[in-house]
């Protein structure tokens, strides 16, 4: 219900009192008090982590394949959409801070605070207070990083000597000397920040599980991923990675959720995210077709597209709209590696112009999966294909459907919990398709 209305707990708690329709729905009196918010809140983390979620999710499922209401073609669609964290997104400053703070209240809950903290030459730890530095002067900031990257880094040599170490201080310590890494350089004994960023960099100490991530160039996100599948009625399927992992990355995780939830498919369509050839080699051994757009091949200032050129991955020749050749290594599209190939003699061609402006001539790449990637567009460009593939926006609409009534934004911290909140969006999303299907079908 919380999903659907988009309450908080405090606005459930004020409308379960108060609205009949939210009293009808939980199936009690019109005299009932309500539910306190801390007794919901209590119910939902021993809920959460009972697994009854996902077992209803299932249930429900298999329920519907027995009436007949999942789709018996074996298709399934799978997309991904963005969902904003819960944690707060911090600089690294704030990350080496907050990191530290973390650790000592860990250390403190287990009454070993006072063993760490004579390592830190800091002594600003307990107030929440911004550093008084001159935040345009470039060197003050670096003395403030190094002090704060010498000081997580005794920290958590300090915490990592303790024996017995439990094992939250030592989650603590290995967040803390990730964060004391990953924006970091001391190449040259002094220690500055890193130059652009860092892979799979943590962005929240809130939340460590969270990732900036982009959907697209102008979709992104801090936090997380979720990915489906469905059948166009029912949502059979959910994961949920940082938002940083590429769309096909979890298909594997998916598909095996599929078959546990008693769903089967035998293709498996997706958007251009999704055209991983290895990805629909390894689906392929296992008797599952991967349909997914070839990328759009890319063209710059309206000049020749890659398209226009003749490559002949058997004789290892490349043949520009001009007539001009480039050769390659045949083999490297038999050891899947790819190559690039170059043309020489671009400078005296009349058509130089429509074609290139590198001064070292036209370069064309070989994808390692050229000849399989030509064939699947001419398939792509025939009607019979579109007309297929239209199925797909199956997928956007059950995504629209999630994303309006609680899937968008993590209400918890964590990527278990917001799993959990992924799975029973789709559930909700599954028993309104039960039960608009149930009628469908008996009236």
């Amino acid at each position: 219900i919380q999903l659907e209305k988009g309450c908080s707990d405090r606005e459930f708690e004020e409308e379960s009192r108060f609205d009949e329709r939210y009293k009808y729905a939980l199936g009690v009196s019109r005299d009932f008090l309500g539910i306190d918010a801390v007794t919901l809140c209590d119910h939902r983390t021993r809920f959460m982590h009972s697994g009854i979620i996902f077992a209803l999710f299932a249930d429900l499922l298999a329920q519907a394949k027995e009436k007949g209401l999942i789709s018996e073609d074996k298709l399934q669609i799978v997309d991904s959409f963005m969902v904003g964290g819960a944690g707060a997104v911090q600089d690294t400053y704030t990350l080496l801070r907050k990191g530290i703070v973390r650790l000592l209240r860990v250390a403190e809950f287990h009454e070993l605070r006072s063993e760490l903290e004579p390592v830190l030459a800091r002594q600003d730890y307990a107030t929440d207070s911004k550093p008084k530095i001159n935040w345009d002067d470039p060197e003050e900031k670096r003395g403030l990083l190094e002090s704060y990257v010498i000081d997580a880094r005794n920290l958590v040599a300090a915490a990592r000597a303790l024996r017995p170490l439990p094992q939250d201080l030592s989650d603590a310590s290995d967040l803390l000397e990730r964060i004391a890494s990953q924006d970091i350089d001391d190449g040259d004994g002094r220690i500055k920040m890193k130059k652009g960023v860092a892979k799979d960099r943590v962005i929240s100490v809130t939340d460590p599980d969270m990732r900036h991530g982009r959907k697209t160039s102008s979709v992104k996100a801090n936090g997380f991923k979720a990915h489906i599948s469905t059948d166009g009625s029912f949502v059979t399927s959910v994961v949920v990675t940082a938002a940083n992992k590429p769309d096909a990355e979890p298909l594997p995780e998916v598909l095996k959720q599929c078959e546990t939830n008693g769903v089967k498919p035998e293709q498996v369509m997706g958007d251009s995210a999704y055209c991983v050839w290895p990805a629909k080699e390894s689906m392929a051994l296992d008797g599952i077709e991967l349909i997914a757009k070839v990328p759009s091949e890319a063209r710059v200032d309206g000049r020749y597209p890659k398209s226009m050129f003749d490559i002949d991955t058997l004789a290892g020749v490349v043949r520009c709209p001009e007539g001009s050749e480039a050769r390659f290594d045949p083999s490297v599209i038999e050891s899947r590696k790819g190559a690039v190939v170059c043309f020489s003699d671009c400078a005296a061609c009349p058509a130089r112009n429509e074609c290139t402006q590198a001064k070292t001539g036209r370069t064309i790449s070989i994808h390692p999966y050229e000849p399989e990637m030509a064939a699947e567009r001419k398939r792509q460009a025939t009607t019979e294909f579109k007309q297929f593939y239209a199925q797909r926006s199956a997928g956007e609409r059950s995504i629209s459907h999630l994303t309006r009534h609680g899937a968008r934004d993590a209400r918890y911290i964590g990527a278990f919990k917001v799993w959990f909140q992924e799975v029973l969006a789709a559930l909700n999303f599954n028993v309104k398709a039960f039960a608009r299907l149930s009628v469908a079908t008996t009236g």
